[in-house]
C-alpha cells in the first residue's frame, strides 16, 4: 500500500511526544508499505538534518507564520472564521497548493493526517487524489482540552475567547470525523468522548513507547532530585510546571525541579532548573529521584508517563496526568490531585527506596505487556486497510 502521512512537524529527532508517536508509527508502517511524508516545519530547518527512516519520497514546507499585516487580517477574522486559531493558523493557499500538488505526484492508496491540525491539508489531498482512503487521527480531544485548560484562566477577555475557540474546535472534529473514512484515537475515554461527540466510530490506536530504547540503567539516582518532561509551550505542561514549583515543591525540603522541554519564555523560580529541548531524556530520567507529572488540563494520554515507567522511575501524577493510561494507584504509580497530598506522595518515594523500586519494576512490567508501539503501528495499519476492527 501506498501511504501518504501529514504532519505539523518534522518527526525526526523526535523530541517531543507527538513526534514520538509519529515517528514511531511512520518508522512502522514503512517496513512493510510505501510510505511518504509531507510536514511543516520551521523557517530555517533543514530536511537534511532531520528526517530519518525509510521514506519515499518527502516534502516540507514552512510553518506559514504570520507577517504584520497578516496578524491584522488573522486577528480581524477572530470574531468570524469558523476555523478555530489553532487550525487557521497552521496552513495558508499555498502550503495548502503544496500538499495537494505532493499527493498528486505520490498517487497514494491511503492518505493519514494527524493531528486534527493537519485536515485542511488531508482535505486538500484528497480532493487531488479522490481515490485514496483517508484517516485522521486524534492524539487528544482537542474541544476537552482547551475547555480544560481555559477553567485555569481567570482572565476574562480570555476566557470569551476560549469559549469561541471551544465552540469552533468541537464543530470542526464533528465536521472532521464526518468528511474522511476511518479516524484513531489514542484511549478509551477519548474514544467514548469522540463517538458521543461525532457520532462517528473511531479506532483505537494508543500510544507506545519503545521498551528497548526506554529502558532500566544502572547507575546513582538522586533522592532529592525531581524531573518534568515536556514543552512550556504547552499550556497545560506551563500550568503544571507553574502549579508545582509555586504549590508543591516548597513542601518538599531540599528538592529540585529539572524541567525537560523548550521553555517558551518561563521565568524559573527557585528550585527549578530549565534544561530546554533535551536529545536524549533518558540520562536525566535515569538519575532522577522521582518523575513528576502535575498535569490539571489536557486530554489523550501522556507519552512522558509511559516512558518513565519503561526505564522503570518512580512516578507520581494527577489523575488527569495519567487519564487513559491503564495504571493503577501504588501498584504502578502514586496519584494525587491536591497539592497537599502530592507533596506527601513525593516525599514518601523519595524517602522509600524499597517503594521506588516496587513502583519501577510493576511499572516496567506494565509497559511491556500493553503499552508497545507495534500494536499501535497494526491498529492504523488495519484502519488505513478499512479492516480496523473497533479494538
Amino acid at each position: 500500500m501506498k501511504i501518504l502521512v501529514l504532519t505539523p512537524a518534522l518527526p525526526w529527532p523526535p523530541h517531543t511526544g507527538g513526534t514520538r508517536r509519529i515517528a514511531a508509527i511512520i518508522e512502522g508502517l514503512a517496513a512493510n508499505h510505501q510510505v511518504s511524508l509531507f510536514a511543516l516545519h520551521g523557517v530555517g530547518g533543514s530536511i537534511e538534518e532531520t528526517v530519518a527512516g525509510p521514506l519515499a519520497a518527502v516534502r516540507t514546507v514552512a510553518y506559514p507564520g504570520l507577517g504584520r499585516r497578516g496578524r491584522i487580517r488573522f486577528w480581524a477574522q477572530v470574531l468570524t472564521d469558523p476555523l478555530p486559531k489553532a487550525v487557521r493558523q497552521a496552513f495558508n493557499d499555498d502550503t495548502l497548493a503544496a500538499a495537494a500538488a505532493f499527493a498528486r505526484d505520490v498517487a497514494p492508496d491511503a492518505i493519514y493526517a494527524e493531528p486534527i491540525e493537519m485536515e485542511p491539508y488531508l482535505r486538500a489531498c484528497a480532493d487531488a487524489v479522490p481515490s485514496a482512503r483517508t484517516m485522521l487521527g486524534w492524539i487528544d480531544v482537542v474541544s476537552t482540552n482547551v475547555r480544560r485548560q481555559t477553567e485555569r484562566d481567570r482572565g476574562l477577555a480570555r476566557r470569551i475567547h476560549a469559549r469561541r475557540e471551544i465552540a469552533r474546535m468541537a464543530r470542526l472534529e464533528r465536521r472532521a470525523a464526518h468528511r474522511v473514512d476511518a479516524r484513531t484515537c489514542v484511549s478509551p475515554g477519548d474514544r467514548t468522548a469522540l463517538e458521543a461527540l461525532t457520532g462517528e466510530r473511531f479506532v483505537l490506536a494508543p500510544n507506545g513507547v519503545d521498551a528497548t530504547l526506554f529502558a532500566p540503567r544502572p547507575g546513582p539516582v538522586s533522592d532529592r532530585q525531581l524531573l518534568f518532561v515536556g514543552p512550556l509551550s504547552f499550556p497545560p505542561n506551563r500550568d503544571a510546571v507553574a502549579w508545582f514549583a509555586s504549590q508543591i515543591l516548597p513542601a518538599i525540603p531540599g528538592a529540585t525541579l529539572t524541567v525537560a522541554g523548550e521553555p517558551a519564555g518561563f521565568c524559573a523560580p527557585p528550585g527549578v532548573g530549565l534544561a530546554g529541548r533535551v536529545a536524549d531524556v533518558r540520562h536525566m530520567m535515569a538519575r532522577a529521584g522521582v518523575v513528576v507529572v502535575p498535569l490539571r488540563a489536557g486530554s489523550g494520554t501522556r507519552l512522558k508517563i509511559l516512558e518513565a515507567l519503561a526505564m522503570g522511575k518512580a512516578v507520581v501524577s494527577t489523575r488527569l496526568g495519567a487519564e487513559g493510561l491503564d495504571v493503577q494507584h501504588d501498584r504502578d504509580l502514586l496519584l494525587a490531585d491536591d497539592a497537599g497530598a502530592f507533596a506527601d506522595a513525593v516525599r514518601r518515594v523519595l524517602g522509600d527506596a524499597t517503594l521506588r523500586a516496587r513502583l519501577g519494576a510493576n511499572g516496567r512490567a506494565l509497559v511491556e505487556r500493553r503499552y508497545r508501539w507495534q500494536d499501535t503501528v497494526r491498529a492504523v495499519e488495519a484502519a488505513l486497510a478499512g479492516e480496523g476492527a473497533r479494538v
